[in-house]
């Protein structure tokens, strides 16, 4: 692999001295290892590698990884999520945390575990007692060996495949866009959802950056699509009128089939009586 290459991989991480399960791509090990999140998507997952997504010894080892290969790695903390640091352990006062979202319309009370930005930073509870909060800036694996289990099980090539992939990475799901390539240019067609979310009004500068730099299209083009409700039912008017004027000829033509009939017959009785005669 070479930086910039787009891969999907398998991975699972413990922490190496107790064992414990701490992230993988495998639903079933996710729910063994007490780890399961019922809104997280499972299976194969898009990196770039070389892009610094991903904890360093991962990122590195995937630089020497072959496609279809099962890699065991063990990443010492300063190439994991750092060592710890006191300084970024800190006590503040409850009132002041109450303040801060998502504590300050008081739909969500402070409890230890739960984890918010404050000034900036994501941070963790540790400790509440007696109207204070201890607050800890340390990312929960700092300090931590970890042990990781991992397989390219993919590279991508296809430049359609390189821009789902990275919407993927970046949005999260990339299933419900229509990606129209032509030469150099790309257009997306956004999907409805995608008007109104604010995920992907903070992800699509991620998706232009990334698409410029790891599939390099010099056009790319966003889509949104607004047909009006009067349109749509004045096209669905449209197609039933047409629809009815289609069994009304039919009919009309019935009609006038079974009217030539008659008079067919009729004709063809006078002449038989004039023939008696």
């Amino acid at each position: 692999m070479k930086e910039g290459d787009i891969v999907y991989i398998d991975a699972s991480g413990w922490i190496a001295d107790t064992g414990e399960l701490v992230y993988t791509t495998d639903e079933e090990k996710a729910k063994e290892g007490g780890i399961y999140d019922e809104k997280a998507r499972y299976g194969p997952r898009p990196v770039i590698v070389g892009a610094g997504r991903l904890i360093q010894g991962l990122e590195e080892a995937l630089l020497n990884a072959e496609v279809g290969k099962e890699y065991e790695i063990t990443i010492p903390p300063e190439k994991a999520y750092g060592h710890r640091k006191a300084e970024d352990v800190i006590i503040q006062s409850l009132d002041k945390i109450r303040k801060v979202p998502p504590f300050r319309d008081k739909k969500v009370v402070p409890e230890v575990g739960m984890e918010f930005v404050y000034q900036g930073r994501r941070a963790r509870i540790v400790a509440m007692t007696a109207g204070r909060v201890r607050i800890d800036f340390n990312h929960p694996l700092a300090g931590k060996t970890l042990k990781y289990k991992y397989r390219v099980v993919k590279k991508v090539d296809n430049t359609s495949e390189k821009v789902k992939a990275i919407l993927e990475i970046n949005y999260g799901k990339a299933e419900d866009f229509d990606i129209k390539i032509k030469g150099d240019k790309i257009d997306i067609v956004l999907p409805e959802e995608c008007k109104y979310s604010t995920d992907w009004a903070l992800a699509k500068f991620r998706v232009v950056g990334d698409i410029r730099r790891y599939v390099g299209a010099k056009v790319l083009r966003f889509i949104e699509e607004y047909v009006s409700k009067e349109e749509k039912e004045e096209k669905g008017g449209e197609e039933e009128g047409e629809k009815e004027a289609d069994k009304e000829g039919k009919t009309k033509t019935v009609k006038k089939e079974r009217g030539e009939e008659k008079e067919s017959e009729g004709k063809g009785e006078k002449a038989r009586k004039k023939g008696k005669k």
